[in-house]
């Protein structure tokens, strides 16, 4: 049993460590993704557009790590969801940048169009990441509380145990008369 806490406390803290790592990617990308909403210098674009991409494939390295790892179904269903989220952002990102690239609208629509799509869907995404990362630190947790019942459920033992040793080595003496001297 201790084994099994011990090893679900691992996976879970391996788990918990890529969700939160998901999560300061994603607000890392938050990050760059305004930087290249406003950048209007070719070369900057191209740096911003670099970064992003590098990015985007630390977020799938994660997440398909992640996927290798998570085992419940509410862990499943929270994977699940914050994919579909994601999806859903990278979707108003490229059309809001497509639209920037059009040259057709000015910054302030630029601003407009993204408080209307792009942002909602952005914390919508983060969210779904988020609880995710919560999901698995829940996990942990319960297996921190599963290996300290565990533990003090050992100690209690070896002290009954313990205990039971020395009335067994004191008993035949009273039974003879013998003086216990301590």
């Amino acid at each position: 049993q201790v084994v099994d806490a011990t090893a679900d406390m691992d996976s879970s803290i391996s788990k918990t460590r890529l969700a939160d790592r998901w999560l300061a990617s994603t607000r890392i990308n938050r990050a760059l993704t305004e930087t290249r909403l406003r950048a209007v210098d070719a070369q900057d674009l191209e740096r911003i557009n670099a970064k992003m991409k590098a990015n985007s494939a630390d977020i799938n390295a994660v997440g398909d790590e992640l996927q290798k790892l998570v085992a419940s179904e509410t862990g499943k269903k929270l994977f699940a969801e914050a994919l579909a989220r994601r999806k859903a952002y990278t979707e108003a990102r490229k059309e809001l940048f497509a639209l920037k690239d059009s040259g057709k609208v000015d910054a302030a629509a630029i601003d407009k169009e993204a408080d209307a799509k792009m942002n909602p869907a952005l914390a919508a995404y983060e969210a779904a990441v988020g609880n995710l990362a919560e999901h698995q630190k829940d996990a942990f947790d319960k297996a921190k509380v599963r290996l300290e019942d565990l533990a003090a459920s050992g100690r209690l033992l070896l002290g009954g145990l313990g205990l039971g040793a020395v009335l067994l080595g004191v008993a035949p003496s009273f039974g003879r008369g013998d003086v216990v001297q301590f």
